[in-house]
């Protein structure tokens, strides 16, 4: 009998950090990947996502970290697919490809 509760304790410990460990790493990925807009904003939005999953069970360290990395990552994606845009449309490159 106790041997099943130290175990269930054990498991209940062990995927703690998990989601928020992830959310760190795929927000700090998006946020690199800043200059590549494609990649990097499904990254950071995969890392809040992440981090909801963490706050469910319960708040880390881990899981603050990559909720503030995945909010700066996402407005620095959003800005330079922007800029990007705002550039193709400016040097007049969506013309050329029959876009606009």
């Amino acid at each position: 009998m106790y041997g099943f509760k130290l175990k269930m304790q054990y498991e209940l410990k062990a995927n703690k950090g998990g989601y928020g460990i992830a959310s760190l790493i795929c927000s700090s990925v998006g946020l690199l990947l800043f200059l590549a807009p494609y990649f990097g904003l499904p990254l950071s939005i995969l890392g809040l996502v992440f981090n909801n999953k963490q706050r469910k069970t319960n708040t880390t360290g881990m899981g603050i970290a990559g909720s503030i990395v995945g909010i700066i990552g996402i407005v620095l994606n959003a800005c330079a697919l922007l800029f990007i845009g705002a550039m193709l449309l400016f040097m007049g490159g969506l013309s050329r490809m029959g876009l606009v």
